[in-house]
Protein backbone atom coordinates (compact mmCIF):
# COMPACT_ATOMS: atom_id res chain seq x y z
CA UNK A 1 0.00 0.00 0.00
CA UNK A 2 1.31 3.68 -0.84
CA UNK A 3 1.72 6.24 1.76
CA UNK A 4 -0.65 9.36 0.90
CA UNK A 5 -0.74 12.19 2.71
CA UNK A 6 -4.91 11.11 3.22
CA UNK A 7 -3.30 8.87 5.60
CA UNK A 8 -0.38 10.73 7.55
CA UNK A 9 -3.18 13.33 8.01
CA UNK A 10 -5.69 10.63 9.49
CA UNK A 11 -3.48 8.64 11.35
CA UNK A 12 -2.24 12.37 12.79
CA UNK A 13 -6.04 12.64 14.09
CA UNK A 14 -6.52 9.27 15.62
CA UNK A 15 -2.61 9.90 17.40
CA UNK A 16 -3.92 14.00 18.80
CA UNK A 17 -7.02 12.10 19.92
CA UNK A 18 -5.15 9.01 22.04
CA UNK A 19 -2.48 10.43 22.94
CA UNK A 20 -4.99 13.82 24.22
CA UNK A 21 -1.92 16.13 22.42
CA UNK A 22 -3.22 19.73 22.39
CA UNK A 23 -6.66 20.52 22.63
CA UNK A 24 -7.77 16.76 21.22
CA UNK A 25 -11.24 16.97 23.92
CA UNK A 26 -12.29 19.72 22.28
CA UNK A 27 -13.36 17.92 19.83
CA UNK A 28 -15.36 14.52 19.05
CA UNK A 29 -14.64 11.56 16.93
CA UNK A 30 -17.35 11.97 14.78
CA UNK A 31 -15.89 15.68 14.43
CA UNK A 32 -12.78 14.41 13.67
CA UNK A 33 -14.39 11.33 11.01
CA UNK A 34 -16.31 14.76 9.18
CA UNK A 35 -13.43 16.93 8.97
CA UNK A 36 -11.03 14.18 7.79
CA UNK A 37 -13.37 12.82 5.63
CA UNK A 38 -13.46 9.27 6.65
CA UNK A 39 -16.47 6.79 7.66
CA UNK A 40 -16.38 6.09 11.46
CA UNK A 41 -15.61 2.62 10.16
CA UNK A 42 -12.55 3.37 9.03
CA UNK A 43 -11.68 5.63 11.52
CA UNK A 44 -12.55 2.58 13.95
CA UNK A 45 -10.02 0.36 11.92
CA UNK A 46 -7.19 2.61 11.97
CA UNK A 47 -7.49 3.76 15.57
CA UNK A 48 -7.53 -0.17 16.69
CA UNK A 49 -4.33 -1.20 14.51
CA UNK A 50 -2.66 1.87 15.75
CA UNK A 51 -3.52 1.34 19.54
CA UNK A 52 -2.37 -2.18 18.86
CA UNK A 53 0.81 -0.88 17.50
CA UNK A 54 1.32 1.08 20.35
CA UNK A 55 0.86 -1.99 22.96
CA UNK A 56 3.12 -3.86 20.96
CA UNK A 57 5.82 -1.18 21.43
CA UNK A 58 5.11 -1.37 25.07
CA UNK A 59 6.06 -4.45 25.37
Amino acid sequence: MDLTLWHIALNAGILVKVLGVGDAKSYTWRELCRVLGVSEDVMYRHKKEILRLINEIKK
